[in-house]
């Protein structure tokens, strides 16, 4: 609980507060849990002892108590009604700003859905090739794409190092190579000539390399190479693996000649990742960074900026930051086309019905529907807005 609400409690228990300082606290309440049950704790008790003053002693001990409890539960009631219409209605009045609590945690029975709203995005395999990366064979067993190697051989002004195409190295890269631990200046550059999976032949073009040396991958060609073993590893099902190799990426992001576009799809990438192995906020910390980027020129393609706001929409939604989602969504609806405008008028819909707006949610729930017309392609997706329109229902 916060300091400054646990100061307000206190003032409430104090009878201190005004009607409008009251219902502030009471606002509060709805984000805070710990300050919920506080609260009603304290609204419970002094409505209980308001309405048993005078009537305990002429009772029995057994009745008085009896009487008590059903008074703590009836004054409980009470303050469920107070908070319950912020919760149902989800709009704020002239002196209240917006709620973006859980409202599936907080609202009162009749205000909760029949079950939490499905929650549409494309599929992560989708997602990677979107990205136009090149799919290769490979599997969690095999290495991971290494960011050095070392120099194996040198004669004729050639030189052989253990760095290969499994570590993003193509014909044509300029290594740079260094000597003992030392990583401030290079004292040889080698340009490549020959690539196969895990080493490389190169032209000595600067300095005097010598066997031993340390040849170093660009930083472009590291993020691209990790980038490229995560899609794979999606490829092949192993989403916790491709997360591992995302993550190895994230050092490398902001260094000297890594692309932007090379930066937006890893994040966005990593955080499509987290978000389905139930890593929420880091889902949301990755894709708010890549939506960050979105504005940065070169300008991302309609569809990746789409995939990138859809994701990070639907992970505040999981979060039950409603509010943010919506902002979000709505960004992402103005460039959604085909499949994908159907995912983001399902999620705005799903985030109306969180907030309590069936009416909103139901209309847009419609018009996720009549967009994804009546193909065997969106037949997941209808189904899924079909059941969300059905649980619109409030539960009994």
């Amino acid at each position: 609980m916060a300091a400054d609400a646990a100061s307000r409690l206190d003032r409430y228990t104090a009878g201190e507060l005004s009607r409008d300082e009251e219902r502030v606290l009471a606002q509060a309440a709805l984000d805070d849990p710990d300050l919920f049950d506080a609260l009603m704790t304290e609204s419970a008790a002094r409505a209980a002892i308001r309405l048993e003053s005078g009537r305990e002693h002429a009772a029995g001990p057994f009745v008085a108590t009896r009487t008590r409890i059903a008074l703590l539960a009836a004054a409980a009631a009470v303050t469920i009604a107070i908070l319950y219409p912020m919760v149902r209605t989800g709009t704020p009045s002239e002196d209240r700003k917006p709620q973006t609590a859980d409202l599936g945690s907080k609202a009162s029975p009749a205000a909760r859905l029949a079950a939490p709203p499905a929650i549409l995005t494309a599929r992560l395999e989708d997602l990677a090739g979107a990205w136009n990366v090149e799919f290769r064979s490979v599997t969690a067993a095999s290495r991971a794409p290494k960011t050095e190697g070392a120099v194996t051989s040198v004669g004729d002004g050639e030189a052989a190092v253990l760095l290969g195409s499994l570590d993003g190295v193509v014909q044509g890269t300029e290594l740079d190579v260094y000597r003992g631990a030392d990583r401030r200046a290079p004292i040889g550059r080698l340009h490549v000539v020959t690539v196969f999976r895990e080493t490389a032949r190169g032209t000595v073009t600067a300095g005097a390399v010598h066997g031993g040396d340390v040849a170093l991958v660009p930083p472009p060609l590291v993020v691209a190479a990790l980038r490229q073993r995560a899609v794979s590893l999606i490829a092949a099902g192993d989403a916790p693996a491709a997360r591992a190799a995302a993550e190895l990426a994230l050092p490398h992001l902001n260094r000297a000649g890594v692309h932007v576009d090379d930066r937006r799809t890893l994040l966005a990438l990593l955080g499509a990742i987290e978000r389905r192995t139930a890593e929420t906020d880091r889902a949301i910390e990755h894709l708010r960074a890549a939506a960050a980027l979105l504005a940065e020129s070169p300008a991302p393609s309609d569809v990746d900026r789409t995939e990138t706001l859809l994701e990070l929409g639907a992970a505040l939604l999981e979060a039950r930051n409603v509010a943010d989602a919506e902002r979000v969504l709505r960004e992402a609806r103005q460039t959604a086309s085909g499949s994908a405008a159907v995912r983001v008028l399902n999620d705005l819909g799903a985030a109306a019905a969180l907030r309590g707006d069936r009416a909103a949610a139901s209309d847009l729930y419609r018009a996720a529907l009549q967009a994804a017309g009546d193909t065997q392609a969106t037949a997941g997706e209808r189904r899924a807005i079909t059941k969300n329109l059905a649980d619109l229902a409030p539960s009994r």
